[in-house]
């Protein structure tokens, strides 16, 4: 590089022009280059990787009878209060007021939020309600059917059963054989 600098520095205008010209096309060159190379690593990362793929999650009607009915038992007492509001007090309905929007606050953004996703990079994202927990696919050991009745990030029993490392949990999303496959 340095004899080719002192070089250029003793040649006429017209060839140092030349040799810019020249120069500024290989560089140009090698910047497309470049930027082939990179196009072509994203895309086959994008292949190995996939696109996200999101699942809705399942909800079954027991789980639909199961918010109707706590609604319905927290509201009762609010209709006597307004029935007859000198008979229940104004503390029974404060208490059964906020015991309902508390339940509702938790209950509702899992029939609204409930789903599953594999991000595209390579992560299992599970999202119920408030909850969201993401996971590596390869840390991800076994995948089964199931339909235990035990505490999960499902509102079906017609769950898919995933052992995480050493974690056990569950999820349901409405198309099994889309999420197996």
């Amino acid at each position: 590089w340095c004899f080719g600098a002192w070089s250029y520095a003793q040649q006429d205008d017209a060839v140092r022009t030349a040799c810019l010209v020249i120069g500024i096309a290989a560089a140009l060159g090698v910047a497309v280059l470049i930027a082939l190379s990179l196009k072509t690593h994203a895309d086959v990362l994008k292949d190995i990787m996939g696109e996200p793929m999101r699942f809705a999650g399942k909800v079954d009607g027991w789980y639909y009878a199961l918010t109707v009915g706590v609604n319905v038992m927290l509201a009762w007492p609010l209709t006597s209060f307004f029935a007859d509001p000198a008979k229940e007090g104004v503390h029974s309905a404060v208490v059964c007021s906020l015991c309902l929007v508390l339940c509702d606050i938790f209950i509702i953004p899992t029939l609204l939020r409930n789903y599953v996703e594999f991000d595209g990079k390579g992560n299992l994202l599970i999202v119920f309600g408030f909850q969201k927990a993401t996971y590596p696919v390869s840390k991800i050991r076994r995948l089964r059917e199931t339909s235990n009745p035990l505490a999960s990030l499902a509102a079906s029993f017609d769950r898919i059963e995933l052992r995480i490392g050493y974690e056990e949990l569950m999820i349901a999303v409405k198309d099994k054989e889309e999420f197996f496959a």
